[in-house]
């Protein structure tokens, strides 16, 4: 005897997507600030963190390509790519990753004392 399958046709209508905070709207933001306005909490942390999640609290993120780092190892024809960020208050500051040899490695750090020798004296 064979079993047949039925998919329920309201299945997908009761399973709840995952929110993606990658794409907050404005639309989206005005509702958080009134439900959060509308709430009585006492931990004021928690309220800052939910206006964070949300994007109600701008954050600043520091491009990577302008860094300093970044661009004397792009003056080598080193590969620095960003895998990350940092978060300190509302700044989002990128992780680097590098890798090379320790020939290039010590390549990059004479550039860097030669390069800043001169601009010193």
């Amino acid at each position: 005897m064979a079993i047949k399958l039925v998919k329920d046709e309201n299945e997908d209508k009761k399973r709840i997507e995952p929110f993606s905070y990658d794409l907050i709207t404005d639309r989206d933001k005005k509702v958080v600030e009134e439900v959060l306005s509308e709430l009585q909490i006492e931990d004021g942390i928690k309220l800052e963190k939910l206006k964070e999640k949300f994007q109600i609290i701008p954050t600043t993120e520091v491009p990577y390509d302008k860094g300093i780092f970044y661009n004397l190892c792009k003056e080598l024809d080193m590969y620095c790519t960003p895998q990350g960020f940092i978060k300190e208050g509302n700044v989002k500051y990128p992780i680097l990753s590098l890798t090379a040899d320790c020939r290039q490695l010590e390549q990059l750090v004479m550039h860097i004392v030669k390069k800043y020798e001169k601009s010193n004296t």
